[in-house]
């Protein structure tokens, strides 16, 4: 996720490099799609939104090991912690951990 927002710029192509747009003139697509708002797509800061609407926008999100979930937020809430492959769930309790100790925002548990 934190690859999606943070560019300014992040253009789009097909599997034979034909571009299909950016995220300017896909944002409306890409929020449909990813559930985060368009004015976090464009400039807006990601903290500007609770901990559970960020935390949404990784609630569909498919990856091959478990702990890619807690991985790919780790830029969008700013929390710095090791990656450590193998521990599965565990990860995502880690983050949590993480990103309480930096925010009491409690809606962490509500998404």
């Amino acid at each position: 996720l934190q690859e999606l927002i943070a560019p300014r710029i992040l253009e789009f192509y097909t599997a034979e490099w034909v571009e299909i747009g950016t995220k300017a003139s896909l944002s409306g697509q890409i929020s449909n799609i990813t559930g985060v708002p368009i004015p976090i797509l464009r400039v807006e800061d990601p903290s500007t939104c609770t901990v559970a609407h960020r935390m949404s926008w990784a609630s569909k999100r498919q990856t091959t090991r478990e702990e890619n979930i807690a991985y790919c937020l780790l830029g969008v809430f700013g929390v710095n912690m090791p990656v450590l492959y193998g521990e599965i769930s565990k990860a995502f309790q880690r983050l949590q951990e993480e990103i309480l100790k930096q925010n009491e925002d409690y809606t962490l548990f509500a998404w």
